[in-house]
């Protein structure tokens, strides 16, 4: 079963690569036809975006299978067992869909964004360096029902909004714009994480009268040139071989450290910020429950002459 699985993968990755190379091609041909013979190809429009987006299904199936989607799992990667099974739980065990019969999508998701906010100020207090305390997890779980509500609610929004016939294709806008906020999210949420490290970890090393001030100027010299979130022993490993004693490359690995958390905690209160904005754009969504919508879309009897 393995090696059927490594060869799927491996057609997928070729066949990925093969709609790749005829989507430049053919985009190749219809601008020499064009500009060489004043002639048009009607169908390289139409063949181009095809294999562009087979290209990208391709691709994301063959990232799913080398695990190489971008994603922020160190707090999920930290946390024992049970923990990660809880916050699973958490997040799949949710009663959006008979809260929906009682409350109106709008109610239902502003009440998860509500929770929400509150599991970020939880996590701005309970992070820290090791993440297996006991209100850590209680904030994941919370942060886990918050996100439940809301997502439950959207699909049956946009189901809602089209007649029988247009919600195939509008399941499928609904999840490329999904795909599209997570993406953007994890970059926007990624570059603040980014920034907030190289800024607090820079500060801390400066303000350190531990540190000498040579090595202060290498550390100002690497982070010059940008940086990543990185686990704190390759830190500590490049502390070593840039021949630093171990005295300070402690002092320095407990300064990036702290700014990691720091970079976190700036992070969460980021995306509070943004949870507080969505909370005013939820204004747009229902406010009455998917069975008076559907009643009120629905034909008047006919009622029999007198």
């Amino acid at each position: 079963m393995i090696g059927l699985y490594d060869r799927l993968t491996r057609f997928y990755r070729a066949l990925g690569a093969l709609c790749v190379i005829t989507m430049i091609a053919v985009l190749l041909a219809a601008i020499v036809m064009r500009e060489v013979m004043a002639l048009a190809l009607v169908w390289a429009n139409e063949v181009s975006i095809t294999l562009f987006v087979w290209s990208v299904f391709l691709g994301a199936g063959v990232a799913i299978a080398e695990n190489a989607h971008i994603r922020f799992n160190m707090m999920v990667e930290r946390l024992p067992l049970a923990g990660r099974r809880s916050v699973g739980l958490f997040v799949s065990a949710l009663a959006g869909s008979a809260l929906a019969r009682r409350f109106p999508p709008r109610v239902i998701v502003r009440g998860g964004l509500a929770i929400v906010f509150v599991s970020t100020l939880l996590l701005l207090d309970t992070i820290d360096a090791t993440l297996d305390s006991a209100s850590f997890l209680v904030a994941m779980g919370v942060l886990g029902i918050g996100m439940g509500l809301v997502v439950s609610q959207l699909g049956n929004v946009v189901q809602s909004a089209v007649g029988d016939a247009d919600r195939s294709e509008a399941g499928g806008l609904q999840n490329t714009a999904a795909q599209l906020g997570s993406s953007l999210g994890t970059a926007l949420l990624g570059a603040v994480v980014i920034s907030g490290l190289i800024y607090a970890f820079s500060a801390n090393v400066a303000a350190n009268p531990e540190i000498p001030a040579d090595v202060k100027e290498q550390v100002e010299v690497q982070l010059s040139a940008g940086g990543s979130f990185v686990a704190s022993d390759q830190v500590r490993a490049t502390a070593a071989d840039a021949g630093v004693d171990p005295e300070t490359t402690d002092v320095i690995v407990a300064d990036y450290e702290d700014a990691q958390i720091n970079a976190l905690k700036t992070a969460f209160l980021f995306a509070s910020l943004i949870v507080l904005a969505s909370f005013w754009a939820a204004r747009h969504l229902p406010a009455e429950r998917f069975d008076q919508i559907e009643a009120a879309r629905a034909p008047p009897a006919a009622t029999a002459d007198a």
